[in-house]
Order: structure tokens, then sequence, then C-alpha cells
């Protein structure tokens, strides 16, 4: 590991045990004290909300959940939930959020990352957010005329929220807002 890399890790990763803390959906809750774009590096426990949604409560406890995966979770060499890239999701998935709109299933990936999906009347939408924040790679499908499309995101979230309310057939629905 270079010393760069080791420094990242450092600086960004909090403790193990401060991400089992039973206090994770009050500090990811309120992540982004400076700057949602990231412009300047954040510590673990700088956390200040900029928004919330009814999908808020649900998204922490399974955000929760998945910081506090033990290493090897997969039978393999799993990684927990990174805890950057956690507090991302949740404020991105809280600006899409859609009324009545179920959340997403959030499900890990082996590296520490993460995957929003709704699979929803013949359509597929997945967000994976990545380690290198705040780029999010999107993959939408629909069933019915196969149309496919992948692109990769970094902060303006308003074709993604347009994919949500397609699936959900939601075309007038409000958000909380289109770009981080």
């Amino acid at each position: 590991m270079s010393s760069s890399t080791a420094n990242f890790a450092s600086e960004y990763a909090p403790p193990v045990e401060k991400t089992k803390s039973a206090d994770f959906s009050n500090t990811v809750s309120n992540l982004f004290t400076r700057s949602s774009k990231f412009a300047e590096p954040l510590s673990a426990h700088e956390f200040v909300s900029v928004s919330q949604s009814p999908w808020s409560a649900t998204l922490e406890k399974k955000l929760e959940e998945l910081v506090s995966l033990e290493p090897g979770w997969d039978g393999y060499k799993g990684l927990a939930l990174n805890f950057r890239v956690a507090g991302y999701a949740l404020e991105v998935l809280n600006r899409m959020y859609v009324p009545n709109v179920p959340p997403p299933c959030l499900v890990p990936i082996a590296n520490g990352t993460l995957q929003a999906e709704w699979h929803i009347n013949g359509m597929d939408l997945e967000l994976q957010f990545r380690k290198t924040l705040p780029q999010i790679e999107v993959f939408f499908y629909n069933e019915a005329n196969a149309e496919v499309d992948e692109f990769s995101i970094a902060g303006d979230i308003k074709r993604p929220i347009e994919l949500v309310k397609i699936i959900t057939n939601n075309q007038n629905g409000d958000v909380l807002g289109n770009a981080l």
C-alpha cells in the first residue's frame, strides 16, 4: 500500500469499533459538514445532513447493518461497506426521493462499495456508489423494449431521478433536489 493510500485510509476510514456503534444512524445522517461535493476532506465524525426524506430511516438502518459487516461476510474476503460511501449514498438517495416510491434495495459489494437497486414494473435501475466519490455508475434496463442505458454521474442526479419516475410510473413526483 502506498503512503498516499495509507494516508487516505487513515484520514477517511473510521476505526472499526466506531462504525459498529449504535450511533451510526446519527453520524451518517449528519454527513457533509463542509461540502457535498467533497471540496475539502471530511473526517469520519464531522457530519451534518443537508437533506432528509421519508426513506431516511429505512436507508440508515440498512446502511448501519452494512458498515458493520464482519470481514469475509461473503465467504471470501468481503469488506464492510465503506463509511464515506455509506454517507454519500444516504445523501444522494435522500435527494432522489420520489413520493409513493419504495426506497431502493441496498446491496453490499465485496470491495466495500454499495449498489442501490430498484426492480419494478419489468425495469431495473441500479446505482453503484464507488470509492471514487462522487462518481456513481448508473445502469437502467427496460424489459419491455430491451432499452439499456449505462452512464456515470458525478453530482448531477437529475437523470437517475427521471429513471426512478419512469420505473414507477410516477412522472410528476416531486424530489428534494437534483444536484449535489
